[in-house]
């Protein structure tokens, strides 16, 4: 019962920590679009302004519904599904960039182009914000027991 009852504390605890990271970082990206367009073309794998303005318009408002969706339980697999593909692209952009020797801001939480920049922690730092979402994907709903023997 101990056990059952850790597995949900920490369960609920990544599921809100992560849905609440990916809300805070959804947030100046839809307030900066341009600015974070124009992180989206410092990475060099799309070139094209319009369609990196595409991307920069969908992917924060995907983050935060992602995000709102995992914090508040709904759709829970589902939403910590897009929660992990969003950090397999980022991963890939990141080690790509690295690779290139882009010296760049990574555009995650901010748009400012002094804030941190690419590099092994970042890319370490999303390798396990992706093994968190992976769990959140495979795992049981906490409290699913209690349904089950009902």
């Amino acid at each position: 019962m101990k056990k059952e009852f850790l597995f949900d504390l920490v369960s609920s605890s990544i599921r809100l920590g992560l849905g609440g990271l990916f809300v805070f970082a959804s947030i100046d990206k839809i307030a900066s679009p341009e600015a974070f367009t124009q992180s989206i073309i410092n990475y060099r794998i799309i070139t094209n302004a319009f369609v990196a303005g595409i991307f920069a318009f969908v992917l924060p408002w995907t983050e935060l519904v992602a995000g709102c969706a995992l914090i508040l339980n709904v759709y829970r697999r589902g939403s910590a599904l897009i929660i992990a593909m969003c950090l397999f692209v980022f991963i890939i952009a990141i080690a790509q960039g690295m690779i290139r020797n882009l010296d760049i801001s990574c555009g995650c939480f901010t748009q400012d182009p002094g804030a941190a920049k690419i590099g092994v922690f970042k890319l370490l730092e999303d390798l396990f914000l992706l093994s968190l979402a992976i769990f959140m994907v495979l795992s049981p709903s906490p409290g699913w027991r209690n349904w089950r023997t009902r």
